[in-house]
């Protein structure tokens, strides 16, 4: 505070003492007092001048040498033998305690075999091609041996990738043609099975395979491709004959034309109906009965979705585009949206088999009623 005084006074004896000078002296004696009384002292006072302390040295200049690593002071680091030896002290208990119950139990501890060495490992590596096979999601077409059914199930899966691409998010890779006695068929989730009449009947073996096929949650489209051939109240055609031989020895359910409020009919589309090239023949599905007492269920997938359909429309050629992806065959009904129903009854097919039947759930019931204007 007194400082703050004689600034104070000290300004105002130099803007007195100034007053009659110009302004601009009156600016530099000001501002010269000002650091006169800030700082003090005046010129011409001494300066007192004194010896800087010396510095502080070492004694002499020998440096001590650098300290050993960790690793070389210890062989054992960074292993504390310390926790190890702590660590080990339970395994010690337990050794002799198992020793002493040995002695105490002479007999008991006889008995016991020595634990079997395991075999070694006889199987075979797993081919690199059903890696390939199972790193991205195919539909499959069995080879028949004909070669015009099999280019027509060729491009007609060809043709279903495509639409299945555009509209969905599968991404599917090129389809597959699949030797049913040879190749595995795990890895795809559809099977499309034209069925030519005259061809020899698959062996058991691959029946017993397409069966387990089915039950691991397969499905299986078999085609007849005899709509237009097949006469009401008549007899069975060729290809029936042919389906009904195959299939006389697998585990079938028992099946049945599908149902207006069948879950197929709505998985992605609401359809109608399921036709291809032609729109007279009738697609069958599984009635999913009950378990029986014995608990034994027919072939089917674990959450109820069949495994197999059954249909004469000849679906492979209404889907069948060439390289243009213009349509190779032309369609029998008078319906000008048939190839697309066709398509959009082929992607319910597919959507089925990879998600299964959570459309039949009730929470879907109400926006499925308002898109069919109930």
């Amino acid at each position: 505070m007194a400082h703050r005084i004689r600034v104070t006074h000290l300004l105002l004896a130099g803007g007195l003492a100034l007053a009659g000078q110009p302004a601009l002296a009156q600016e530099g004696m000001l501002f010269k007092n000002l650091l006169e009384g800030v700082v003090g002292g005046r010129p011409g006072d001494d300066i007192e001048y004194r010896q800087r302390p010396p510095l502080v040295v070492p004694p002499n200049s020998t440096l001590p040498r650098p300290q050993e690593s960790a690793s070389t002071r210890n062989a054992a680091w960074p292993n504390d033998p310390d926790v190890a030896a702590r660590r080990a002290a339970p395994a010690a208990i337990l050794l002799a305690l198992a020793l002493s119950a040995g002695m105490l139990l002479p007999g008991v501890a006889q008995a016991q075999a020595p634990a079997a060495t395991p075999a070694p490992d006889q199987r075979p590596p797993i081919p690199r091609e059903l890696f390939a096979a199972g790193a991205v999601t195919r539909l499959a077409y069995v080879v028949t041996g004909d070669r015009a059914v099999d280019e027509m199930s060729k491009a007609g899966l060809a043709g279903l990738n495509v639409v299945l691409g555009a509209r969905t998010a599968l991404e599917p890779g090129e389809a597959v043609g699949v030797n049913a006695d040879r190749d595995e068929l795990a890895f795809f989730p559809v099977l499309y099975w034209p069925i030519v009449a005259g061809r020899p009947i698959p062996s058991s073996e691959t029946l017993r395979k397409l069966e387990a096929y089915m039950k691991g949650g397969g499905l299986v489209i078999f085609d007849t491709r005899d709509a237009m051939s097949a006469r009401p109240g008549g007899g069975t055609t060729p290809e029936g004959d042919q389906l009904r031989r195959m299939l006389q020895t697998l585990d079938i359910p028992e099946l049945e034309p599908i149902p207006r409020d069948h879950v197929l009919t709505k998985t992605f589309y609401i359809l109608d109906g399921f036709v291809g090239r032609y729109d007279s023949g009738t697609t069958w599905v599984e009635i999913l009965p009950p378990a029986g007492a014995d608990g034994r269920r027919p072939a089917r997938a674990g959450d109820n979705v069949s495994p197999i359909v059954i249909t004469s429309n000849d679906l492979a050629s209404a889907w069948a585009v060439n390289r243009r992806g213009e349509p190779l065959v032309p369609l029998s009904g008078s319906d000008p949206r048939q190839r697309e129903m066709a398509l959009r009854a082929g992607v319910n097919l597919v959507m089925y088999a990879l998600t299964g039947n959570y459309k039949a759930d009730q929470v879907h019931v109400p926006a499925l009623l308002e898109r069919l204007g109930q």
